[in-house]
């Protein structure tokens, strides 16, 4: 039997405010804009940081023109101490989240037979209990009516005071988990398993603030005040798993093996979203006249978990053989193998406006194949090994739009090598074959993006003491 407990506290911030921006050239010293553009565009220059840039890929454009950051900020603004960060840096935007998180686990492992067949595992049970205070601020606004167009427009009120923003959210689980081995025979195995796992949303998800969006419409009779902000009351991901697999040990140096896998996930937050009233001050003021301050309540939109039961399964196989019945030097080497197929139903909406005409996207970063293969040798203390993956594409999003990644193949290459017992070198050298990540949106032939990261090359000593 094993068990224990853990209480953790997390704070996390972010000050996204807290910075100054020029947003328009002045003159300085009696030096005009154009000028100072001149001055900066000849005294600020460096080299191009690449000298391969572009190279093999039949355009004359092999450099971009580069400049200095610090010169061009004591150029365009006169010093290295202008624009100073603001004393208040308080926005809706920043994040302040505090997690409170008690943990405990109780585990039992077991050794018995069923017949004749040895049996091997464990059982557990954890229990999570997550307490989140969410922190942030609000800002008054300015709402202006005209009633002869039946216009209106809500602004931020750049004399009122920021107001404080707290919210609270709170969950707890308990996550059973069962992993068992079947010893079959001497040579085959059978490995299951079940568990239940949570996963919580990014940390800008819980943030307090209350963002409203400058807007201006028609209708006095039906003001909308578009406004959004985090949920710290939203759930884990959570998922029930099942996991299985066949092994069979052909002989010492062989080993092939068939897995499988499903879980049923909820609590995903993909596009769903939810209410939350809260309230703000807002200055009126109608055609004209006098200033009116008041207490209203919004409901800011806020992400929230969905509902559906979302399914992600598959299926793998590996193989792996070591040579050892070849002769020397040839006992050394060894290869290995594996592929897998994965599905999943879950559906990212585009909220570009191409959104009408393209499908879903399905889970962040999922391919629906995945392959790789090694050849390996190790002897002498010297370890090489060859490595070809391939997946296919996936989902990685940017900006609201799906974008997609195409399918690639890389070759990876490492070399160690122990000069003694306690020193090693390494040698590294990944993506050999160049291969570029081709991002695109809408359609697979509208590139958004190619990005050339070229072959990298690593080396580094490793010393035991």
């Amino acid at each position: 039997m094993k068990f224990g407990g853990r209480i953790s506290d997390h704070h996390r911030t972010n000050d996204n405010a807290r910075n100054n921006d020029l947003n328009t050239l002045a003159a300085i010293d009696g030096v005009s804009p154009a000028e100072l553009i001149a001055q900066a565009n000849q005294q600020c220059r460096v080299p191009f940081t690449t000298t391969s840039y572009m190279r093999g890929m039949g355009t004359n454009i092999t450099r971009w023109a580069t400049f200095d950051n610090d010169c061009l900020f004591r150029t365009f603004t006169g010093s290295d101490d202008a624009l100073p960060t603001p004393t208040d840096g308080r926005d809706p935007s920043d994040i302040d989240v505090r997690e409170r998180i008690y943990a405990a686990y109780a585990m039992a492992n077991f050794e018995t037979e069923m017949g004749s067949v040895p049996v091997s595992g464990n059982v557990g049970l954890r229990w999570v209990k997550t307490d989140i205070t969410s922190k942030g601020f609000r800002q008054p606004y300015i709402l202006t009516i005209e009633s002869g167009g039946d216009t209106y427009s809500v602004d931020v009120d750049p004399n009122g005071d920021l107001v404080s923003n707290t919210a609270r959210g709170s969950y707890n689980y308990f996550l059973p988990s069962a992993n068992i081995a079947f010893d079959l025979s001497q040579q085959v195995k059978l490995r299951l398993a079940a568990y239940r796992a949570i996963a919580r949303s990014g940390i800008e998800s819980f943030g307090a603030g209350i963002n409203l969006n400058p807007s201006e419409g028609t209708g006095t009779g039906n003001i909308i005040f578009d406004a959004t902000t985090g949920n710290p009351n939203l759930k884990p991901l959570r998922a029930w798993n099942l996991d299985a697999s066949l092994e069979l040990y052909a002989s010492q140096d062989t080993l092939v093996s068939i897995a499988s896998y499903y879980k049923w996930a909820k609590g995903t937050v993909i596009s769903a979203e939810e209410a939350i009233p809260t309230d703000i001050t807002v200055t009126t003021i109608r055609d004209g006249g006098a200033p009116a301050t008041e207490t209203i309540t919004i409901s800011p939109v806020a992400p929230s978990n969905d509902d559906e039961t979302r399914h992600l399964y598959g299926v793998e196989a590996t193989a792996s053989h070591a040579f050892t019945w070849l002769p020397d030097p040839l006992d050394g080497l060894g290869i290995q193998g594996s592929v897998n197929r994965a599905f999943a139903n879950f559906e990212y909406p585009d909220t570009s406006p191409i959104a009408d005409y393209v499908d879903p996207a399905n889970l962040i970063g999922l391919s629906k194949w995945t392959a790789s293969g090694s050849v390996w040798f190790e002897k002498w203390g010297l370890s090489l090994r060859a490595n070809l993956r391939y997946r296919s594409g996936y989902y990685k999003p940017n900006g609201g739009t799906n974008r997609e990644i195409r399918g690639g193949t890389y070759l990876n290459l490492s070399a160690q090598y122990d000069l003694t017992k306690n020193v090693q070198l390494k040698l590294q050298a990944l993506n050999v074959t160049g291969t570029n990540d081709i991002m695109y949106k809408g359609g697979y032939d509208s590139i958004a993006e190619v990005s050339r990261s070229g072959t990298q090359y690593f080396f580094g000593v490793r010393v035991r003491l």
